[in-house]
């Protein structure tokens, strides 16, 4: 399971597959622009996408965690931001961000 609540994302630990939608609102961006979607723990980055513009449909992304990724986290408190890197490597803009995620030991 996976919920969002304005920004804040909580799931179960081992749980990967659930969309998570994601919206880009304003701004003028080139098809070679890429979006970093970025979870790090205590400053250590634990994972990172990229998505480059082309994969939106109009302003929405839609994502997904893979198995592997989920075993990456486990239940702890984590942020997690989404940040516009231009063509030539320079981070233009943090949309989303740092937001607070949470994934719990659901006792599996």
């Amino acid at each position: 399971m996976i919920t969002v609540s304005g920004s804040h994302i909580t799931m179960h630990s081992g749980d990967y597959g659930i969309p998570l939608l994601f919206r880009i609102i304003g701004g003028e961006f080139l098809p070679a622009d890429k979006f970093r979607f970025t979870i790090d723990k205590g400053g250590v980055e634990i994972l990172r996408r990229d998505f480059l513009y082309s994969d939106f449909e109009g302003d929405a992304l839609m994502m997904t965690l893979s198995a592997e990724e989920s075993q990456l986290l486990p239940p702890g408190r984590y942020k997690w931001c989404m940040t516009l890197i231009r063509e030539d490597g320079t981070q233009q803009n943090t949309f989303v961000g740092p937001c607070t995620m949470e994934v719990i030991d659901c006792g599996a």
